[in-house]
C-alpha cells in the first residue's frame, strides 16, 4: 500500500506542473481565492485519491487475502489517514518544486524507491543488517509498515500503533510546511 501510494504521486504532482504551465495557476492567483484554499483544494485532491486506494487495498486485504485489518478498525483507518497525510505532503512538494511533468515523475520514483526499499516494503527488515534496520527508522514507509505489521501480526488496538502516527505525521509537516512555504514564494 505504501509503495503504490507514493507511485500514485506521479499523476497528482504532475496536475500542479500542468496547471503551472498552461496558464492555470496564474488564473487561479487572479481569483479571489486565498492561495491557502487553493493548496488545502489540491492537497484535498490528492488525500482522497491515495486515500480510496488505500481504502480499496484495506478491503481486497481484508476479504481475498484474508488479512484481519477490521480486528481494529480504528487503528486501520488512522494509520491510513496519517500515511495519506504523508503522502500528500511529499506530492504537494515535489510538484511545487517540479518544472516540467518528466521532473514529478522523477522526483516521485526517486522516493518510491529509497522508502520502499529502506522501509521494509519489498523484503523483512530481520533478514538486513543492523544498519540498514537502523536507517530504516528514518523513512516513513517503515513506519507505515510497522504500524500495519501491529495490526496484522500482533491484533495490536489504536494505542499500540501511536509512535507510527506520531511518525507519520511527522513526515507529513516535514514536507508539508516546505511545500506551504516554496508555493508563498512561488510568482507563477
Amino acid at each position: 500500500m505504501a509503495q503504490f501510494a507514493i507511485a500514485g504521486l506521479m499523476g497528482a504532482a504532475t496536475i500542479i506542473v500542468q496547471e503551472r504551465k498552461s496558464g492555470a495557476f496564474d488564473r487561479l492567483l487572479g481569483t479571489a481565492v486565498p492561495r491557502l484554499s487553493i493548496l488545502t483544494g489540491h492537497r484535498l485532491a490528492m488525500f482522497v485519491m491515495i486515500f480510496l486506494q488505500f481504502i480499496i487495498l484495506v478491503i481486497f486485504g481484508q476479504f481475498f487475502l484474508r488479512l484481519d485489518f477490521f480486528a481494529a478498525p480504528g487503528a486501520t483507518l488512522l494509520l491510513s489517514v496519517a500515511s495519506c497525510a504523508f503522502v500528500t505532503g511529499l506530492g504537494l512538494l515535489i510538484g511545487i518544486v517540479s518544472k516540467e511533468p518528466e521532473h514529478s515523475t522523477i522526483l516521485s520514483l526517486i522516493p518510491m524507491f529509497i522508502f520502499s526499499g529502506l522501509g521494509g516494503a519489498w523484503v523483512p527488515l530481520d533478514i538486513l543488517g543492523e544498519q540498514v534496520r537502523q536507517v530504516s527508522r528514518f523513512t516513513p514507509v517503515y513506519w507505515i509498515m510497522t504500524g500495519f505489521r501491529e495490526i496484522l501480526l500482533r491484533g495490536c488496538k489504536l494505542a499500540d500503533v501511536q509512535m507510527s502516527l506520531l511518525a507519520l505525521l511527522g513526515f507529513s509537516m516535514l514536507f508539508f510546511v516546505p511545500a506551504v512555504i516554496l508555493f508563498y514564494r512561488r510568482r507563477s
